[in-house]
Order: structure tokens, then C-alpha cells, then sequence
């Protein structure tokens, strides 16, 4: 019976069944080993070099949020749309798909964008939008440059500090994720420093100095903080003599305002209260997640509980050992090196097709190139653990099919 068409026929199946249930415990274990893994996030960041430009990056997105008229991006979200106007939308869309384009969920199609137009050309260029809304930006956000902008926040975000920080969050996120803490803790004490020392000092003056220039009355008062100490700071920009003198109560109120930050901060990442309960691994959110993780982490005895039926089925020599594990393990691994090949080759296009059209233009160019370098980055590292895996695979499996063909060759002579 261990040599019959029907027992090599079920060896053969479970050879399929190995090679693709590799494949996938291959997938899922390299998407735990490199994607569930800080190391590889930070790493990521370091390379791309984040923390030394994300002083740039703030600015550049404060300027392009402050200066963004969603007006002209999406007409549905214009805060300061004619009630006409809004009537018009909701007939010609329908109220399921105007509040959907309204909340920035999913952009209009073709055909929507065109009824859209329609509305605004029937309308008088009056009734489409009123005059800016008091309030809002400050205007020493919406008239201060990108580089300007820059030097008032790069002492706020020093690279040291920040890198410290994400590294140790990100520990601590996948320490939690696995079941190994209950919350995570962030230590804040060396970004109160910076704020309370003379890089938070410089950024509120440059603030100050970006001010309009102060009013007699304005003047009166900060006399009055000058000669008594008490009271609240304005901001306006006074001469550089008086800015001078309050110099020591500005400070004294940057401190009493970093004072208010606590030292360590406590947060618990999807603590959403949950009835539903994963015994050991927890409830809620974060007990499916940990309950998934371990699930993921078994996947590979699949593919060797298939191993084990081929060796229970047709092995009975050295020779049969090798070609009915070096085959599958052949194909395994060279099919799991495809896929990586293959996954790493489709990010580009992958990236244009399904986010090319659908970045809000509220985002600077800055922004999103970073977004896309980390998620290459980040991709190319779980891409080429599955190349890498899957390679030595197919040379083990290659290896072993060879030398069974020469143990029969030799048996054969």
C-alpha cells in the first residue's frame, strides 16, 4: 500500500498543501518578525533621517494647512459655504454621498465632480463662499514662511530628544501589543528641558518679534508687567529695549507654563472598553490583537503537519527523504522568493495607483515624500526577509532533490 498510485497520489497533494501553506506561514511569520518588530520602524526613521528634518516638515505643513483653501479642494467641506449652495449639492448628489464628500471619507467621482461644477457655475461668484470667518490661524501662522517657521519650531523638536522618545514609544508599543506590559510610559522630562531652556526661550521670541507692533495701551501694560512682574504676557512686538527688560518675565511664565507638563505621561493604546473576552491574552481590542499574534505565530505548523503526512506516507529510505522534502522545499521557497520579488516591484506602481489622486492637497509635497520613503522603507525590509527566507529554502530544498538524484544515479550503476 506505501507504494501504490493511490499513497503517492495523497503525497502529492500534501506536497501542494506544504508548499503553499509555507508560503503563507512565510508570509505571516516574516510579517511579524519584520512589521510587528520596533527595530525595524526605527530603523526606518534613522535612515530616512526624520528627526533631522521634521522641524522642516512641520513647518512646510503648517504653512500649506494654514494657506489651504478647502473652498477650491472639495466645495462640500467650505466652511463658509451660501446656504444655497449647499442646498444645490445635496439634490444634485443625493444626502448619503454629500455627507460622505462633505466628512473628506471618499472623494467624488467623475460624474459627481461634474454635477458639483454645475451647482457653482448656476451660482453668483458671491454666493459661493462668504468672506473669512473671524478667528482661525493666527496671522503670524499664515503670513511667517516655511524656513521662518522653521526656526521657531527646531528648537521645539531637537532630534536627540524626539529620537529618544519615538524609540522608546515604539518599544514599549510592541512590548504592550505582545501581552509583556499593560501600558506604556513616556518619559518627558528631556523635552521639558529643551522647552524650559534657551531653545524654548529663543522660539517665544521669535514669536514675539513676529508680532505686530504694540499699541500705546499694549506699551502701558507691559510697563506695568516690567515694573511689578505680574500680569499676562502679550503678544505684540515691542522695541528690542523693552523686549529686553521683559525678557526675565517671559521666562519666568515659559517656566510656570512648562511646569504645568508632567514628567512622565501613561497611555494605553486601544484600551476601548470591550465585553468580549480572550481569556489569557486580555479583552477588547487589544486581547484580539494579542489572541491574532499568537495565532500568526503558529502558522508554521501547518506546513509541517503536511511534511509529517508526505514522511508517514512514502518515505522509507534516505533517497526518498531527500526528494520528498527537497521538492516541496524547492518549490516553497522559490514561489515565497517571487513573491517577494514581486511585492517589492509593485510598491511603486502600487503607490501611484491606489494614493495618486486621493492625497488631500492640504498635505505638503515634503509630508508625503516622507510618508512614502518610510513605507518603502518599512515594505523593503518585510519584502526582503521573505526574499531572503525563501531563497535559502529553495537552495535547501534544490540541494537536497540533487543528491537524491545522485544517491539514485549511483544506486542505478
Amino acid at each position: 500500500m506505501q507504494g501504490s498510485p493511490f499513497t503517492r497520489f495523497l503525497a502529492i497533494l500534501f506536497a501542494i498543501a506544504f508548499v503553499l501553506t509555507t508560503c503563507a506561514a512565510l508570509l505571516l511569520i516574516t510579517f511579524d518578525q519584520a512589521l510587528l518588530n520596533s527595530t525595524t520602524y526605527k530603523n526606518a526613521l534613522a535612515t530616512q533621517q526624520v528627526y533631522s528634518r521634521l522641524p522642516r516638515l512641520v513647518a512646510e505643513q503648517l504653512v500649506e494647512s494654514m494657506n489651504a483653501n478647502p473652498c477650491v479642494d472639495n466645495p462640500l467641506r467650505c466652511e463658509n459655504a451660501r446656504p444655497e449652495l449647499l442646498a444645490c449639492f445635496r439634490v444634485a448628489l443625493g444626502q448619503d454621498r454629500f455627507n460622505a464628500i462633505a466628512s473628506g471619507v471618499e472623494p467624488p467621482t467623475e460624474a459627481e465632480s461634474r454635477e458639483i461644477q454645475v451647482c457653482i457655475n448656476q451660482d453668483q461668484p458671491d454666493l459661493q463662499t462668504a468672506e473669512d470667518s473671524p478667528g482661525g490661524a493666527p496671522a503670524f501662522f499664515k503670513l511667517i514662511k516655511a524656513s521662518d517657521l522653521e526656526k521657531v519650531i527646531t528648537p521645539l523638536l531637537p532630534p536627540v530628544q524626539i529620537n529618544r522618545l519615538t524609540d522608546s514609544f515604539l518599544d514599549q508599543l510592541f512590548s504592550y501589543l505582545n501581552g509583556h506590559q499593560d501600558s506604556i510610559t513616556l518619559d518627558l522630562t528631556g523635552i521639558k528641558g529643551d522647552l524650559a531652556g534657551p531653545g524654548g526661550l529663543i522660539t517665544l521670541l521669535l514669536i514675539i518679534r513676529s508680532q505686530p507692533a504694540c499699541t500705546f495701551e499694549q506699551l502701558e501694560q507691559m510697563l506695568v508687567i516690567t515694573l511689578t512682574g505680574k500680569g499676562d504676557l502679550i503678544l505684540c512686538n515691542p522695541s528690542p529695549d523693552l523686549l529686553e527688560l521683559l525678557t526675565p518675565f517671559i521666562q519666568s511664565e515659559l517656566q510656570a507654563a512648562v511646569n504645568l507638563i508632567p514628567d512622565t505621561k501613561t497611555i494605553t493604546p486601544l484600551a476601548v472598553q470591550s465585553s468580549q473576552n480572550y481569556g489569557p491574552f486580555g479583552s477588547g481590542a487589544v486581547g484580539a490583537i494579542r489572541l491574532t499574534l499568537t495565532l500568526l505565530r503558529l502558522s508554521p505548523l501547518a506546513p509541517l503537519f503536511f511534511l509529517l503526512l508526505i514522511t508517514l506516507l512514502v518515505i522509507r529510505s534516505v533517497k526518498d527523504f531527500l526528494r520528498w522534502w527537497g521538492i516541496p522545499l524547492f518549490c516553497a521557497g522559490l514561489l515565497s522568493a517571487a513573491l517577494g520579488l514581486t511585492g517589492s516591484a509593485l510598491f511603486e506602481p502600487g503607490w501611484v495607483a491606489l494614493l495618486t489622486g486621493r492625497i488631500p492637497s492640504t498635505l505638503s509635497l515634503g509630508l508625503v515624500g516622507t510618508v512614502h520613503d518610510l513605507l518603502q522603507a518599512v515594505l523593503q525590509t518585510y519584502w526582503q526577509g521573505i526574499e531572503l527566507v525563501g531563497g535559502v529554502l529553495a537552495l535547501l530544498g534544490l540541494g537536497m532533490w540533487i543528491i537524491s538524484l545522485l544517491i539514485q544515479a549511483k544506486t542505478g550503476s
